[in-house]
């Protein structure tokens, strides 16, 4: 699944239309670190956090006022571009 998040997110920055900026938790030490660094340069209404789990990608998100998404997989990936189209 790795492979094709990383083809949808270059796939993403490519267009410039969707998205400003993205980031993953792998670029940080911890998910929580990046989420409040982002809530900061931000406006915490306007960050979407996409994951595949509640506790450590979306609840902190949203206690943050982030919109968020869950995605398992590739297919909820899909339906995220295709929500926001």
């Amino acid at each position: 699944m790795k492979k094709k998040i990383n083809y949808l997110q270059a796939r993403w920055t490519i267009k410039g239309k969707l998205f400003e900026s993205i980031y993953t938790g792998e670029q940080f030490g911890h998910k929580g670190e990046i989420l409040t660094l982002l809530a900061g340069r931000y406006k915490p209404e306007n960050i979407i956090s996409v994951g595949d789990q509640y506790q450590t990608d979306l609840e902190p998100a949203q206690k943050l006022g982030m919109r968020t998404f869950q995605a398992k997989n590739s297919k909820n990936l899909k339906q995220l571009l295709d929500i926001l189209q």
